[in-house]
């Protein structure tokens, strides 16, 4: 695909696929826009001249081709039936190297790639990223925390769009939620759960009715993606490490969970706390929108 491709596609795609990089291509797309010419001229003649309309390929390399995700594209493709979206499945950690063989191969690179943070600084090396902040794009990162701008912005001062947006919520257990709350309902923990001093308290209440069998997290590192994550305060402001604001708040209240013994000890992302999702004393886990397929339900076919 070349790059003219995506002079023609909305603003409102970048929104709905926001997380990606979009890719500039400028090998093996020729051949394909010849194929597609000739085929839409064979077209034209077998319809008497009467051009059939043609749908324009939004081809996507993606770790995510979950139903869920698709029914998102799908609604875009409801908006704008004049795109097809075109997954293709590609592991994070082998975005990178499959994005570099087909460059240096002259094989065709997808419009759009998703970006996984781990591997960010490799793949932002690479010379084949759109600006979004420019024409056509024109996304407005006044509307972005200032800090991540740097992050998302190559060398050469390519600006390729946000690498990690998810919205996240809080998932739980509604056995456990009912047993020690009173309530499975997410609007009414929502009124219960006005702040961590609250859940703090909570916790320890689930403690004592529990005998100290039943947590609120599986492991410190499950509180911490939250915390980080509601934190606008960068840990790193030019060359300085920005302790006070941005580090210390947060291992604060880590340390103020751990010694009201509300948290176990698994280690995050681990396989004992993978197994945690299918046991009696764990209630919270972090939920990004990412998270139902490929951690609850990797972990809990019932999920």
């Amino acid at each position: 695909m070349k790059s003219r491709i995506w002079r023609g596609i909305p603003l409102f795609l970048v929104s709905i696929l926001i997380g990606t990089l979009l890719v500039s291509c400028s090998s093996g797309g020729g051949n394909n826009q010849t194929a597609a010419n000739n085929e839409e001229s064979q077209q034209s003649s077998d319809t008497g001249g009467k051009t059939a309309e043609k749908k324009t390929d939004i081809n996507i390399w993606t770790w995510d081709v979950s139903d869920s995700r698709k029914k998102l594209y799908e609604e875009f493709t409801k908006l704008n039936p004049q795109y097809n979206i075109v997954l293709t499945s590609v592991l994070a950690k082998d975005m990178a190297q499959k994005l570099q063989t087909a460059l240096a191969s002259g094989a065709d690179l997808p419009d759009i790639a998703w970006l996984e943070q781990t591997f960010r600084g490799k793949l932002l090396s690479l010379d084949i990223w759109e600006d979004l902040s420019k024409e056509p794009y024109s996304l407005d990162t006044s509307q972005l925390l200032d800090y991540l701008i740097p992050l998302e912005t190559t060398d050469s001062g390519v600006y390729v769009g946000p690498e990690a947006p998810s919205v996240a919520g809080m998932a739980y257990k509604r056995a456990l939620a009912k047993e020690y709350f009173g309530t499975d309902d997410p609007a009414e923990l929502e009124k219960i759960f006005t702040d961590w001093d609250v859940f703090i308290e909570k916790g320890k209440e689930v403690k004592q009715k529990s005998n100290g069998s039943v947590f609120m997290f599986a492991s410190l590192g499950d509180a911490y993606a939250f915390l980080k994550g509601q934190s606008s305060t960068p840990f790193i402001q030019g060359d300085t490490l920005n302790f006070d604001q941005g580090v210390k708040p947060i291992l604060q209240k880590l340390v103020e969970m751990k010694q009201a013994g509300i948290v176990d000890t698994l280690d995050v992302s681990s396989p004992a706390e993978g197994t945690s999702y299918t046991d009696e004393i764990h209630i919270f886990y972090p939920c990004a929108n990412w998270s139902v397929d490929f951690t609850i339900k990797a972990n809990d076919k019932d999920g």
